[in-house]
């Protein structure tokens, strides 16, 4: 229900910033996860603009937006796993450190 998952969202974004929070491998795998989605999705919207400017200029003039399309099609998945591997790390090691602080 819409409801009850907002209501869930509202208070774990109260309890995201409560310093006094237990750290539990749970949490920390669940946030890694969200993380990385996130960050997958964002590099691969940024990886589309990026390169499929890129492939439009690099193309010959009759064909720039089907280069356009190829390069992105090629390029902006890569892009995305890129910035999820680096989101992965920060998140593992921010989260590891912070359940063994606690």
């Amino acid at each position: 229900d819409i409801n009850n998952s907002f209501v869930e969202h509202l208070e774990h974004q109260e309890n995201k910033y409560n310093k006094y929070q237990v750290i539990t491998k749970k949490s920390v795998i669940d946030e890694t996860i969200l993380g990385v989605g996130n960050a997958f999705t964002i590099g691969c919207m940024a990886g589309t603009i990026f390169y499929f400017f890129r492939g439009f200029i690099l193309s010959p003039k009759g064909g720039r937006i089907m280069g356009g399309l190829v390069h992105v099609r090629d390029r902006a998945p890569h892009f995305g796993g890129s910035i999820a591997m680096w989101s992965f790390l920060f998140n593992i090691s921010r989260g590891g450190l912070a359940y063994i602080r606690q």
